[in-house]
């Protein structure tokens, strides 16, 4: 009798208690938002009244870390309107650790804010040191860009180990000379095992860095640094994509160029033996790929090359397409002639979201039923600021963790 109570009990229990469903935050104008999935897209105002980006939810998927334009931090609460737990000004940088939020500030030093304590800690003290770019992976490495605050020079990018208590140099940078113009390497992503930090290779030169620079990784446990010629890429996150469970394999956007309507081809490629395995045909432009969570799966928008014209995000010309790794096979998801769909990310049951530009060029988040149905769930997400060369910093606006 009582395993009959407890199992009807949980038939009638919400889905959120047998299942956690995807969670959703994306930046409006002057505010920052979360869409509840499971409760029919229900959208709850976090906060408002700033100039919010950069939304990061945490792995409880119960807190969501954000920033403003004045360079403030903000914690809150994903399911409860305006509760914000935590707050921070002067800040430069920040990433998540486990239910730790860890933030550099302007001012030099590296902090650690502990949920459960409600306690901010001291990792590394202020000083003339800045650090910007901050990425950790489960072992607790923390890596860094490093700069000299009085002259904003950099110096290169620190490893900051929290259980030693240690910072190491890992890779410098290099100054412009006369025969050389060096490099300022940054951050791009690291591996889902946290072994491979994937670095832009950056020249001494703002237009030669618009146009592409070479891909290159930084192995933790050899300490062997690799520079990728044959990969030359955008300085986007979104060019980059990790796989979730094969390490050996990323996915890139690799081509120069500035604008993203001309030299963008999708490919998986291998850091370890440098193979590479083209998706996209020459004549087409892809962008933005995602892996599935199972990694079966890549998701990217992709439309026809249009050479030697300034076009940004023209209506029907960009569709999400879906590449099976296993079959080889591609197939094309989204058929919108009045939209520009870009930003493809997965949630359950093979379900999308993606971003759509309009004919008006206002942005709407899209779902997307495995069965092809669509609805927009959310509409006017914010773009100043983040748009440059047919290019959107779409991260900096949406937050999505399955």
């Amino acid at each position: 009798m009582k395993k009959v109570i407890l199992l009807f009990i949980l038939f009638m229990l919400p889905s959120t208690s047998v299942f956690a469903a995807s969670s959703v935050v994306a930046i409006k104008e002057n505010e920052i938002v979360a869409i509840h999935l499971e409760q029919n897209n229900k959208v709850i105002t976090l906060n408002k009244g700033e100039d919010f980006f950069n939304p990061k939810i945490f792995d409880n998927k119960q807190f969501v870390a954000y920033q403003d334009l004045k360079s403030n931090v903000y914690l809150s609460k994903l399911n409860d309107p305006f509760d914000t737990i935590f707050q921070m000004s002067d800040v430069k940088s920040y990433t998540l650790y486990g239910n730790n939020l860890i933030f550099s500030k302007s001012e030099g030093g590296i902090f650690l804010y502990d949920m459960s304590k409600n306690k901010v800690i001291s990792l590394i003290e202020k000083s003339k040191y800045y650090y910007d770019e901050l990425t950790i992976n489960s072992q607790g490495l923390l890596f860094a860009k490093k700069y000299l605050i009085r002259e904003y020079s950099p110096l290169g990018i620190i490893q900051y180990d929290l259980n030693k208590k240690t910072e190491s140099l890992i890779i410098d940078y290099i100054p412009i000379t006369k025969d050389d113009i060096g490099m300022d390497p940054s951050i791009a992503k690291l591996s889902t095992n946290g072994e491979l930090l994937y670095i832009w290779c950056e020249p001494n030169s703002a237009s030669q860095r618009m146009d592409g620079v070479p891909l290159c990784v930084y192995d933790v446990k050899t300490k062997e640094f690799k520079t990728f010629n044959q990969i030359k890429m955008l300085v986007y996150p979104d060019n980059l994509a990790i796989h979730p469970t094969n390490d050996d394999l990323i996915a890139v956007i690799n081509g120069t160029w500035r604008m993203m309507n001309e030299n963008k081809q999708l490919q998986l490629f291998n850091p370890m033996n440098e193979q590479i395995e083209n998706i996209t045909k020459p004549g087409i432009v892809a962008m933005s790929p995602s892996f599935s969570q199972d990694g079966t799966r890549l998701y990217y928008s992709a439309g026809i090359e249009v050479k030697d014209q300034y076009t940004t995000f023209v209506p029907g010309s960009n569709q999400i397409y879906v590449y099976d790794l296993n079959t080889k096979k591609t197939e094309k998801l989204t058929n919108d002639l009045t939209g520009f769909d870009f930003y493809p990310q997965e949630i359950e049951n093979e379900e999308l979201l993606f971003l759509r530009f309009d004919k008006d060029h206002q942005l709407s988040l899209v779902r997307r039923e495995n069965k092809g149905e669509e609805s927009i769930i959310l509409t006017n997400l914010l773009t100043t600021n983040f748009e440059v060369y047919g290019h959107l910093d779409s991260y900096q606006i949406l937050s999505v963790k399955y």
